[in-house]
């Protein structure tokens, strides 16, 4: 099993008398960001989000409304609205050797589709448009 580790450089004070967003590390779909007061480092752990209307476009914490369980989301994508537009536009102006059909290989161009992995149930769909 791989696991993608991105880490991002950020300088964003945050206004509290000198704490400093300085390193946002993202392993498992999950933002950990570590602040700066002085010479010390701090680590905030990933936050529950109770708002399903606020899950972004990965997989999060949050309690699930059908079952009331703490979960972590699980993630799959499917063609939505964007992907049959850019390959509508792709159609009209240069379809070259199937580049049409592009959008439904990229997940950029997909809908975000979270659902509760205990119960099952469907929880958000994130759209793209």
């Amino acid at each position: 099993m791989t696991h993608h580790l991105n880490i991002f450089m950020s300088g964003k004070n945050l206004g509290l008398n000198g704490l400093k967003c300085v390193l946002n590390i993202k392993l498992r779909g999950f933002h950990y960001p570590f602040y700066s007061y002085g010479s010390c480092l701090f680590f905030s752990a990933p936050q529950v989000i109770l708002d399903v209307e606020q899950l972004p476009r990965h997989s999060a914490r949050t309690q699930c409304p059908f079952c009331r369980q703490y979960i972590t989301t699980d993630v799959s994508t499917k063609a939505g609205s964007a992907a049959y537009i850019v390959c509508l536009i792709s159609i009209l102006f240069c379809c070259i050797a199937g580049c049409c059909v592009i959008p439904f290989c990229m997940d950029r161009c997909k809908d975000v589709v979270h659902k509760c992995p205990k119960c099952r149930s469907h929880i958000k769909t994130c759209k793209k448009l």
